[in-house]
């Protein structure tokens, strides 16, 4: 992990963190849609379908349960990294490189 000192941020490297936290915030959003629409599903209540949102029937959005689980972890470790950033949004702070490098693999 790199650290850089608070005075050598710069404009660009601020705009990268703020696009990966965006990022991650946008994945997040998509892993709680997979699984509340699962949930949804497995109450078997088809009848109370929303045009639109995760109670809705969505023609080729199945998950297998193995995946719903590495989807629930995902979801909850992504939180965790969110709400650290957010608790502590100094650029320097190892968390928020650690957040952004959780999302893009660096």
């Amino acid at each position: 992990m790199m650290m850089y000192p608070h005075t050598q941020w710069t404009d660009g490297a601020t705009r990268v963190l703020l696009f990966t936290i965006r990022l991650a915030v946008h994945v997040e959003s998509y892993m709680l849609f997979l699984l509340r629409h699962a949930q949804w599903r497995a109450s078997g209540d088809d009848a109370v379908a929303q045009p639109g949102g995760f109670a809705s029937v969505i023609r080729g959005l199945a998950t297998v349960p193995g995946a719903l689980d590495t989807l629930r972890t995902g979801q909850v470790r992504t939180r965790d990294l969110l709400v650290r950033v957010r608790a502590n949004p100094n650029p320097n702070s190892s968390d928020v490189h650690e957040a952004a490098c959780t999302v893009s693999r660096c």
